[in-house]
């Protein structure tokens, strides 16, 4: 059963434009994810799919550098986009990443996908519910439950937002959302890429990790910031648009 990691991403952010090229320690932020994810074992394919425009042609060159997939579909219309690429790419499983989260925790990823198939559900997560940090936003499901969904009339929020459609008609499916430990429980810390401040933040973490990023993890994350609680005030004023 092919598992198909999908990340979405496009330049043209209302808040942040080109954020996924900027730099931290000469690498950039879609190449810290994209090199972290590299050292999961458990996908047949990285799948970055963007938009059709002009401006988002650099992540295709990108691709074609790093020996990844690109697919390029609907700017407005994120859920056709992906489900297009997981099909293109036959997929079973969709592990879906946002390119703003470049710092993930590999292994809740890992944990996510062990329980979606050993469990057998349609569809796991740990951020339905939040309880970890913004950042560490993990969703794994089937893609025949999208390709259902998707027949549908979506709004224009579920079009939007991947998996909103499924999450909003989730008694309909084995679903499972994952809560986080004591430890790592802490919802309102983003640790995600919206503005220019988040820029900032992530810098100052990934400066901590520069010789081993592959490594970093949300409870590393989190002992960082509590010795440091002066970071906090680089983001926390920052109001995160939700898909509700």
């Amino acid at each position: 059963m092919k598992n198909v990691l999908i990340i979405t991403a496009r330049s043209n952010s209302s808040r942040l434009k080109n954020k996924h090229f900027l730099k931290i320690n000469n690498k950039t932020i879609i190449q810290i994810l994209v090199d972290r994810l590299k050292y999961l074992n458990n996908y047949s394919n990285i799948v970055i799919a963007t938009t059709t425009n002009p401006e988002d042609d650099k992540f295709q060159l990108f691709c074609k550098k790093n020996k990844i997939d690109c697919f390029r579909g609907s700017e407005n219309d994120v859920t056709g986009r992906v489900l297009k690429a997981a099909t293109l790419y036959k997929a079973y499983y969709i592990t879906l990443i946002t390119g703003d989260c470049p710092l993930v925790d590999l292994s809740i990823i890992e944990q996510l996908y062990e329980m979606i198939k050993i469990n057998k559900y349609d569809f796991v997560t740990n951020s339905d519910l939040r309880s970890y940090p913004d950042g560490m936003d993990v969703q794994i499901f089937k893609r025949s439950i999208l390709n259902e969904i998707s027949k549908n009339k979506l709004t224009k929020l579920e079009k939007e937002h991947v998996t909103l459609s499924i999450r909003r008609r989730k008694n309909k499916y084995k679903f499972f959302n994952l809560v986080a430990p004591k430890n790592l429980y802490w919802p309102e810390l983003a640790v995600t890429l919206d503005e220019i401040n988040d820029y900032y933040f992530l810098k100052e973490i990934v400066k901590k990790f520069s010789n081993n990023l592959r490594m970093i993890s949300c409870e590393d994350i989190i002992n960082i910031i509590r010795k440091n609680k002066k970071l906090l005030k680089l983001n926390n004023y920052i109001i995160r648009k939700g898909d509700n």
